[in-house]
C-alpha cells in the first residue's frame, strides 16, 4: 500500500460513546439553490470522505459521520446541514 499524507482542518469533531462525527463549515453563497448545493456537496465530498477514513483509523470502534454545514443566510435552518456519504 501506497503511504498517503492528507493534511486538512476539520472544523468541529463531535466524538460520544456510540459514534464520531465530522463537520465542516462551507461559507458559499448559493447553496439555496438546489442545483448549486448538489454541486457543492459533490464537489466536498472527497474532502469529507478523506476526514471520515481518517477519524475511522483514530476511532476505529465507532461509525463516523461526516456532515457539511452551509452558513448561506439565504438558507433556512433546516437545509443547512447535510450527511455527505
Amino acid at each position: 500500500a501506497v503511504e498517503q499524507r492528507i493534511t486538512g482542518v476539520i472544523y468541529r469533531l463531535v466524538v460520544s460513546p456510540d459514534r464520531v462525527d465530522v463537520i465542516d463549515y462551507k461559507t458559499n453563497r448559493g447553496a439555496a439553490d438546489p442545483a448549486q448545493r448538489d454541486w457543492l456537496l459533490d464537489h466536498y465530498r472527497p474532502q469529507l470522505v478523506a476526514y471520515r477514513e481518517v477519524m475511522g483509523l483514530v476511532h476505529p470502534v465507532r461509525p463516523v459521520r461526516a456532515w457539511l454545514l452551509f452558513t448561506d443566510p439565504a438558507l433556512p435552518d433546516g437545509q443547512r446541514l447535510h450527511e455527505v456519504t
